[in-house]
């Protein structure tokens, strides 16, 4: 099972995150990542740390597996990034209230995506589970204080609404559109 705190001590307890911090002494989390499928048996945490000043900052991930991987990615921003502060709600807590909010639509889900966050929040920066839940067509969406546990949002949607179908011969629809595409071409 997804857990943040343990998550968060792995990746700072790993050479690879020590050597990071030394060279980059002013950075700190902003986010944390998380996928729990269900149907290939697969999990991926990853957490996020804001280095640099100004606009331009880099993104530095840290994806915990057998072992520790970097991604970085150089970034500009106009809002600047949050620092995240550890949750009191964790994962597995987080995940309850959204079956507990779900358990008309989904008894459980394939795969769930987890985005720890800080957002604003009725004007007050706060951390944020960002939960997605998929089961068969069935979307749902959860956006849960990390303090509290209290639920800001909810949404449920089906995939295939999602989908726009188009009817008709779609050799013509595809002409059309490129002769239109060339009448409104200026060169």
């Amino acid at each position: 099972m997804i857990n943040f705190k343990e998550t968060l001590e792995k990746i700072e307890s790993s050479n690879e995150f020590k050597e990071f911090k030394k060279e980059n002494k002013n950075a700190f989390l902003t986010a944390g990542f998380f996928v729990m499928d269900n149907e290939a048996n697969l999990e991926i945490k990853q957490l996020d740390y804001a280095t640099g000043t100004g606009e331009t900052k880099e993104l530095v991930t840290f994806i915990l597996g057998d072992s520790i991987q970097t991604k970085r990615e150089e970034t500009i921003r106009k809002e600047k990034f949050h620092r995240l502060e550890i949750p009191k709600v964790e994962f597995e807590e987080a995940l309850k209230i959204m079956q507990k909010e779900t358990e008309q639509i989904a008894k459980t889900y394939a795969k769930v995506i987890a985005i720890l966050q800080v957002m604003d929040k009725d004007g007050k920066m706060t951390e944020i589970w960002n939960l997605t839940g998929l089961a068969g067509f069935s979307m749902f969406r959860l956006h849960v204080d990390a303090m509290t546990g209290k639920i800001f949002k909810e949404e449920n949607e089906n995939i295939m609404d999602m989908m726009k179908i188009e009817k008709g011969n779609k050799n013509k629809d595809k002409k059309e559109q490129e002769s239109k595409d060339k009448a409104n071409y200026v060169g």
